[in-house]
């Protein structure tokens, strides 16, 4: 592309040059309209010739417009300015509930959580329903530790009849966390039976069957959660805990 405007940018300069050469006394934009084989259509001839090469030479200096997977390969390498950059771009040009979503997830990696917070807000206002900003929103009340804030958010989400698996997941440790272990555990069955293959949910659900008594189906959660990752020390730490309860080990 810059190739073709350098190409451009010399025909136009060099037909100006040879034209003045041989035509001196002749201004331009008469000359352009006085030369034979040309016709008096409009104005906007002379205008367009005399300003041609400007334009041509600002737009040889403009950055070029970043794409979609660009921005992205930007945030999965944690090059979090030129990916807000580039997100922002994007949705200058577009509005896509996606790019909010970066541009939200960008603030939440670099703990900016009440600056996440505000840019949640506005999204949001653009898109009321969208249900990846409002799960980014409880995150950020999740690191906060406002569970209960967090659970009305994603109870919201529920009810729009959404089948990701990590809202019920996240929504399940919310309730784990407000005491609502009942709740917790129907919520973290929703989310394994859309998804069995995460541990995190088997070991939340694990935590929930184990503050309601439950040791032995517990300890089974906790061990699926190690057959899917066996150096999962999180859920052998529970694991080991939840067995000695079950023999009576103190």
């Amino acid at each position: 592309m810059r190739s073709i405007l350098f190409l451009m940018i010399c025909k136009t300069c060099l037909n100006r040059f040879f034209l003045k050469l041989f035509f001196p006394t002749i201004p331009g934009e008469v000359l352009i309209l006085w030369l034979p084989g040309r016709r008096l259509k409009t104005v906007i001839i002379k205008i367009f010739l005399k300003y041609l090469p400007c334009f041509l030479l600002c737009t040889w200096f403009l950055p070029a417009a970043v794409s979609r997977e660009e921005a992205v390969t930007l945030y999965n390498q944690r090059n979090y300015t030129e990916a807000s950059r580039a997100f922002e771009e994007l949705f200058s040009a577009e509005e896509n509930p996606l790019y909010a979503w970066y541009l939200v997830k960008i603030l939440i990696d670099k703990n900016e959580l009440e600056s996440a917070l505000k840019k949640t807000a506005f999204f949001l206002e653009k898109f009321p329903d969208d249900q990846g900003l409002l799960y980014h929103q409880a995150r950020v009340y999740v690191f906060q530790n406002k569970y209960s804030l967090a659970a009305e958010v994603l109870e919201k989400i529920i009810t729009q009849r959404s089948t990701n698996a990590h809202y019920f997941n996240l929504l399940g440790f919310c309730y784990i966390e407000t005491g609502r272990f009942k709740e917790a555990v129907l919520m973290l069955n929703m989310a394994i039976s859309l998804d069995s293959t995460v541990k995190e949910f088997f070991n939340n659900l694990g935590a929930a069957l184990e503050r309601l008594g439950n040791y032995r189906e517990s300890a089974r959660a906790y061990l699926k959660a190690l057959t899917i990752d066996p150096a999962y020390k999180k859920a052998n730490e529970n694991f080991e805990r939840v067995a000695k309860l079950i023999s009576g080990q103190p």
